[in-house]
């Protein structure tokens, strides 16, 4: 079977929100490889980029994106590093995108091989190959799984990003507290601490929106009663209303 002729092209980047760090290096050592071949061929091209960790297409929004343009025809191939980025979820996931590339008559194309899903042969190949890349993913994940919980025991960070306000360290391989950060979230407790204490003294427990500027009069909280919104400041430990609130919708100024 003559293979079809290429044009456009699809190029899909995904990496794993389960690696700690290292993720901008990851896609841009992947965006170099995947556009030196196109640029080689000579091929016009859309990047799709991703990073999460779901397996199921239904969580990977910009795979799904992909997989409408092939459906409306944009495109003659689709470029990836290797082919198991488009089948690695379930048997449902795998045969689901296999049926789109079959049906818009999509190419598949690997720094390695082109895939032609409509070619007998070629399909045959791809299922075998389909199966064991399957397999390796899931013996990789049960190594990852395993590594993550005794870096864990030695008191290692391996959760992905680090939470607000610590930042990771990668030579201690654990987190430290960011003091910019930590500046903000203090705001924030002290913030909703007086906010709700406010909005429950006024007999509703509604809390609220933060503003660290408000018309250049410091930090405030607001918070919503049965009737009114009002703005207290956060600056300090007094509880002072702001000089302007509203009340049924309309300007208020409070004595």
């Amino acid at each position: 079977m003559e293979q079809k002729k290429i044009y456009e092209v699809a190029v899909y980047l995904r990496k794993s929100r389960d690696d700690t760090g290292g993720e901008e290096d990851v896609l841009l050592k992947h965006e170099t490889a995947l556009t030196d071949l196109v640029h080689k061929n000579n091929w016009r091209y859309v990047i799709y980029r991703e990073i999460g960790s779901s397996d199921s297409i239904d969580f990977r929004p910009e795979f799904n994106r992909l997989l409408k343009d092939i459906e409306n025809d944009f495109y003659d191939a689709v470029v990836v590093m290797d082919y198991d980025w488009l089948s690695r979820g379930d048997k449902e996931d795998r045969a689901r995108v296999e049926k789109i590339l079959q049906q818009s008559n999509t190419l598949a194309v690997t720094p390695q091989r082109v895939y032609d899903l409509n070619d007998e042969d070629q399909e045959l190949i791809t299922d075998i190959e389909g199966v064991f890349a399957r397999y390796e993913y899931r013996m990789i994940k049960k190594r990852f799984q395993r590594g993550k919980k005794i870096g864990t025991r030695l008191g290692h960070w391996t959760y992905g990003p680090a939470p607000f306000p610590y930042a990771y360290d990668s030579e201690a391989r654990s987190l430290q507290i960011d003091p910019e950060k930590l500046d903000v979230y203090n705001f924030i407790k002290r913030a909703f601490s007086v906010a709700r204490r406010a909005a429950a003294s006024a007999g509703n427990s509604t809390v609220v929106a933060f503003h660290p500027r408000k018309e250049n009069c410091g930090p405030k909280a607001c918070y919503t009663g049965s009737s009114s919104t009002r703005c207290i400041s956060v600056g300090s430990s007094t509880e002072k209303p702001a000089a302007d609130s509203t009340r049924n919708g309309k300007p208020h100024r409070s004595k």
